[in-house]
């Protein structure tokens, strides 16, 4: 959400932006506003899959998983192309404006900025040894799902048998 408002920002600092004035007859779907966050965006699916593939509950890499890896290389090229490039016959459809290519390139940029980010702070912070072990002192213990389980642990916490009928059972 940051970079999405940060990238919002940069361009409303732009020479080119022109602000949307609202018109109560339209839906004011194009226009440069969601233009820009629609492509930013895209990206941050992409590092959000990516992202989320790297920690538990998963075993392997994600690049070890074929279908998974190639619908990566497949959405990221995809995305390349509306960002990078204006076709009308894909931008009518979805309702995308033509930016200037220096705000298409630095939008590829904030992109590539945000998944370093990302994927630093999933790898640093979350799928660490050290975070994974703070993580589990702080999440309180959750009870079995079995009873069995639950029985056993609270006949185990107790002190069983009680004094009062070992003392019972010796006289």
């Amino acid at each position: 959400m940051a970079f999405q408002v940060g990238f919002y920002q940069y361009l409303k600092a732009q020479s080119f932006y022109t602000p949307l004035t609202p018109d109560p007859d339209s839906r004011n779907v194009e226009c440069m506003e969601n233009t820009s966050i629609f492509l930013f965006a895209n990206f941050q699916y992409i590092v959000l899959a990516v992202a989320f593939s790297l920690s538990h509950p998963f075993r392997q890499p994600f690049y070890t998983n074929f279908l998974f890896l190639a619908s990566l290389v497949f959405i990221t090229a995809f995305s390349l192309y509306l960002a990078l490039g204006y076709d009308s016959w894909i931008a009518g459809p979805l309702k995308l404006v033509d930016l200037p290519s220096s705000y298409r390139g630095a939008l590829v940029g904030f992109a590539a900025f945000n998944a370093v980010v990302t994927l630093a702070y999933e790898y640093a912070l979350i799928a660490s040894p050290r975070a994974q072990r703070l993580a589990k002192m702080l999440r309180p213990k959750r009870k079995h799902k079995n009873e069995y389980k639950n029985v056993a642990v609270s006949i185990m916490k107790a002190k069983w048998p009680s004094k009062a009928l070992v003392r019972a059972k010796s006289a």
